[in-house]
């Protein structure tokens, strides 16, 4: 097997074979469930997907790692290739209707293939992502946590967001320098019909924006949103004038959405 291992895209490959049929397991893959991957490497995890699962869509970038997969799965035909930039296409070439997703994806996109997910998250029955530890502590933290922030609650808005287990770095080549995580997603959606989505996040994101700064600072001052000292007159800054965004859970975020609109 060619190495084709590409640093800049922030690839490194699973050599332990035990920590791929755990991945199996936790995404319940089983011969009903049309599966999909983005990002094939070498082909590993792909041959043990192809293998459990009715179909498998391999969603990758570089046309060297499919051709190498596509030889290492000649003897499987329910396997769909696929040339192409998720982050561009998300899963419009993927014809099931519905579809478990299994990756290792590169780290350094981590946070715009979850915003790529909730795009298409009518596509998804879950998700098992393999990302690193640290970003995936960040998107189940809660609020008060150091690590709670407007990720987590744009995340937990559209999943239900949960670590299945760690891994750590010597289960790859190359040895990256960080541990691993393989978070799982659920669909869902918390945010009620009709609400103002873009609004919405952008008043979550400015309440992050100087997490020294209490709420009604941020959301006076920073660029996300810049409103009016008027807002210091709501009911909830009148309850909770020096509360700072961090502490704020996602029904609160809703409670401050629905005044500030209120008042506009």
């Amino acid at each position: 097997m060619k190495n084709f291992t590409k640093k800049h895209l922030g690839q490194v490959f699973i050599k332990d074979k035990n920590i791929i049929d755990k991945i199996i397991r936790e995404a319940g893959i089983s011969a009903d469930d049309d599966v999909a991957e983005i990002g094939c490497g070498e082909g590993w995890l792909s041959f043990r997907l192809a293998e459990a699962a009715k179909s498998l869509a391999i969603i990758e970038i570089d046309e060297r790692f499919l051709a190498e997969t596509k030889v290492r799965l000649e003897p499987i035909k329910t396997v769909d290739y696929i040339l192409c930039d998720f982050l561009k296409t998300g899963f419009s070439q993927v014809t099931a209707p519905k579809v478990k997703l299994v990756a290792n994806i590169p780290y350094y996109i981590s946070a715009k293939i979850v915003q790529q997910l909730v795009e298409d998250r009518h596509r998804l029955v879950s998700a098992l992502i393999m990302v690193q530890k640290e970003f995936a502590k960040k998107l189940v933290a809660k609020p008060g946590d150091k690590d709670y922030t407007s990720l987590a609650v744009y995340t937990q808005a559209h999943f239900d967001a949960s670590i299945s287990f760690l891994i750590s770095r010597q289960s790859f080549r190359p040895v990256p320098n960080v541990d691993s995580a393989m978070l799982h997603l659920v669909p869902h959606d918390r945010l009620p019909e009709g609400i103002d989505r873009d609004f919405f996040f952008n008043i979550v994101r400015a309440s992050f924006w100087g997490r020294r700064k209490i709420l009604v600072k941020c959301l006076i001052e920073s660029p996300h949103t810049k409103f009016s000292p008027l807002i210091k007159a709501i009911p909830f800054f009148i309850k909770n004038p020096m509360i700072r965004g961090e502490l704020l859970a996602l029904d609160e975020f809703l409670e401050l959405y629905y005044q500030i609109k209120e008042i506009l």
